[in-house]
């Protein structure tokens, strides 16, 4: 899936989550990570969820300053997929595809 922003295990779901179990426990905390780290889940959930939005967070922003504009989707274009693979620290495109697919995978499991 190109788009890691919206859609299953997308950072909107990670948001509405968070935001969800701070209504829950009365927490009012701005900052996804930091609400994280206040929210009580079960064993490494905070430390995996926050792994998986660190790394979209850092897929984004390499994005948006290839493209100097807001983007919320992969390039479709396998050579600019391996230019941001790089650009994220990773060998190629497949190495991203799977940061990608563990990232939205981890959100999935503990937001639904």
């Amino acid at each position: 899936m190109l788009d890691f922003e919206s859609g299953p295990g997308g950072l909107m779901q990670l948001e509405f989550f968070v935001q969800a179990m701070q209504m829950r426990t009365g927490l009012w905390e701005t900052c996804t990570l930091d609400a994280l780290a206040r929210i009580a889940l079960p064993g490494d959930a905070v430390r995996l969820l926050a792994g998986s939005h660190i790394f979209l967070r850092q897929v984004e922003t390499v994005l948006r300053r290839m493209d100097d504009t807001p983007v919320s989707r992969l390039p479709t274009d396998a050579v600019e997929q391996g230019r941001l693979a790089r650009r994220c620290g990773l060998r190629e495109a497949a190495a991203l595809h799977a940061r990608l697919r563990d990232a939205r995978e981890t959100i999935r499991r503990y937001a639904d």
